[in-house]
């Protein structure tokens, strides 16, 4: 088979088909006999490609957003910054420069759960939790629970039990689930706009950002509530009965509340 030296795989004779003719001589790579093979050698000329190349590829990294990870298209990094409160990406010429660039903010936000409470003090800082416990004589006993921070002071706290029974079949997590409900209901009254809200399960980030999708009515209104709040939301995953302080006394909240529950 012939060494590849005809039709570029960018569609032209410009400054990046000189670039992917040079790299296909290199390693003797013959003509694409079809488009997915062709795809395929054009990802791999981007995963190799780690020289600076002034006005043609760029590796675009996404430090915060959706989901953080290296793309090769601006199309694909908009895709995961855009409507992300806070967004942090940045375009490289190499991919290594890209990834050390997503994995040092990994490493920050891994080193602890816990805020920065001086970071804005405009944004509060909401603790949720839901508890869900057995009950030989009945139906199950929920609770929900929330706890919400400015600055280095707490402002409020609130626990309650009242969750819809068809939202029983969620457990824990439908208190969870009410614990964000409850907690953006006072904030709406308190006229707060901005919020970092930290929770244990996923979904309830997932649900409200659109990337699980909702298949219970419960979850479903959870989702369509949260997004049409008005409020600016971010979101933190922090690890249950980790011993972090604020989620300690959320989860005690919960266990109470559920124990009070007839």
């Amino acid at each position: 088979m012939a060494v590849r030296q005809g039709r570029s795989l960018f569609g032209t004779r410009s400054e990046p088909a000189v670039r992917e003719r040079e790299w296909c001589e290199e390693r003797q790579v013959c003509e694409p006999e079809s488009d997915k093979e062709a795809r395929t050698l054009l990802a791999d000329f981007f995963n190799t490609s780690q020289r600076p190349v002034t006005g043609f590829m760029k590796f675009y990294a996404v430090q915060q957003g959706h989901t953080p990870g290296v793309y090769l298209t601006w199309s694909a990094c908009e895709a995961q910054v855009k409507g992300f409160p806070g967004a942090k990406f940045k375009s490289f010429p190499t991919r290594e420069e890209a990834e050390a660039f997503v994995k040092k903010d990994l490493k920050t936000t891994s080193a602890s759960s816990r805020p920065d409470l001086n970071d804005d003090h405009s944004l509060v800082h909401i603790w949720v939790d839901g508890s869900c416990m057995g009950n030989k004589e009945g139906p199950l006993q929920l609770g929900w629970a929330y706890l919400i921070i400015r600055g280095d002071q707490e402002i409020y706290r609130a626990k309650g039990n009242d969750i819809p029974p068809e939202a029983h079949r969620h457990r824990n997590v439908a208190g969870e689930i009410m614990a964000v409900l409850k907690a953006i209901a006072w904030c709406q009254e308190q006229g707060i706009a901005a919020a970092k809200i930290y929770y244990d399960y996923q979904g309830l980030e997932c649900w409200a950002e659109g990337s699980w999708k909702t298949k219970t009515p419960f979850t479903q209104a959870y989702a369509e509530t949260v997004k049409t709040s008005g409020m600016r939301l971010t979101w933190r995953k922090v690890l249950a009965h980790s011993g972090e302080p604020n989620n300690e006394i959320v989860d005690q909240l919960a266990k109470e509340a559920a124990k009070a529950g007839t």
